[in-house]
């Protein structure tokens, strides 16, 4: 009776352990979808605190005057003590380049892959590109200008097209990749830093204009998104800046042409840096995000510059910034 009785007792001491144990297993136990429902918000917040906001934009009004609000300092000197770096003599090697807005770097970049295509001392006869191109190319004389008569016929024929687009309407019409590249820039920032990585060529000099009235942000590249998990050494750089007290963006973005050379369209010629020829465009993309471009080639450099935001006064600022950039650096 007493064995029975033990028996008894033991599987009812082990019965209401493990019930305990359920009971406390269930409560501790996450509720089904409530530990993914605070990542997502969590993520969610967190990309709406990087995202940026872009005012809306007025109507184009481009004035005629340099606007005041830009200030120079006499501090020239001192900046380019702070910037200057000794030049790093690289040896001169084949390669050319014109401004991606133009059209040709993507398709000198995809026929590249197709060796069978390039024979010859000048491979860009090979493309379709006439002997001028070339001679122009390696001349590194910014007045030097190539025509759309020097391209390949279809090349030649879809930048005739979008010139007539932008005749037509006042500015040019990107994909919104493109756009977000240039738009929403401050969320490809690398770093804050003044110093590089993987740049291959000594960035040129900020001058004082800027330093006096833009706060820097940082620097990207681009295409960043793109390769930013390979090992790359870049060969373009993008400084970004904010114009005090505003919310407008001011990119500087540069090549070298220590190893190549670089020319602009003479079709597309519509300003003036200095004596050097000159493109200011103004750019738009389905969402309506707008920013304007003023491209040009120096001995040294070849050079782009990106107003974001109010773009009203970007005609006179961007102009006036590239001058003061262009003496800082046009050393030969």
């Amino acid at each position: 009776m007493n064995k029975k009785l033990t028996i008894i007792l033991s599987v009812i001491f082990i019965v209401i352990i493990i019930f305990f144990i359920f009971v406390f297993v269930t409560e501790n136990k996450p509720i089904e979808g409530v530990g993914d429902k605070i990542s997502s918000d969590t993520s969610n917040m967190i990309d709406k605190t990087k995202s940026i906001q872009h005012l809306e934009l007025d109507e184009i009004s481009i004035p005629r005057t340099l606007p005041t609000t830009l200030k120079k300092s006499h501090n020239k000197e001192q900046n380019k003590r702070a910037n200057r770096k000794e030049i790093i003599k690289k040896p001169r090697q084949l390669e050319t380049y014109v401004p991606s807005d133009l059209g040709i770097q993507e398709m000198l970049k995809n026929d590249l892959k197709n060796p069978t295509r390039i024979t010859g001392s000048n491979p860009l006869a090979s493309l379709g590109f006439s002997k001028n191109m070339s001679n122009v190319l390696n001349s590194k004389n910014p007045h030097n200008l190539i025509s759309l008569n020097d391209m390949p016929e279809q090349l030649r024929n879809s930048i005739r097209l979008d010139l007539e687009k932008r005749k037509r309407n006042g500015f040019d019409e990107v994909n919104e990749k493109d756009a977000d590249e240039i738009t929403g820039i401050l969320r490809h920032i690398i770093n804050t830093s003044d110093a590089i990585n993987k740049l291959s060529f000594n960035k040129s000099l900020i001058p004082d204009v800027i330093v006096t009235n833009y706060d820097y942000q940082g620097y990207t590249f681009p295409n960043y998104t793109d390769h930013q998990s390979e090992i790359i050494t870049y060969g373009t750089l993008r400084r970004v800046y904010y114009r005090h007290n505003t919310s407008h963006l001011l990119i500087v973005e540069e090549r070298s042409l220590h190893s190549g050379g670089a020319a602009l369209i003479k079709e597309l010629i519509n300003s003036s840096v200095d004596d050097l020829p000159a493109m200011y465009v103004l750019k738009k993309s389905k969402l309506g995000e707008r920013y304007a471009m003023l491209s040009w080639v120096t001995s040294n450099f070849v050079y782009s510059l990106y107003q974001v935001g109010n773009i009203d006064d970007s005609k006179s600022i961007l102009h006036f910034v590239a001058k003061e950039i262009t003496n800082l650096n046009n050393i030969e």
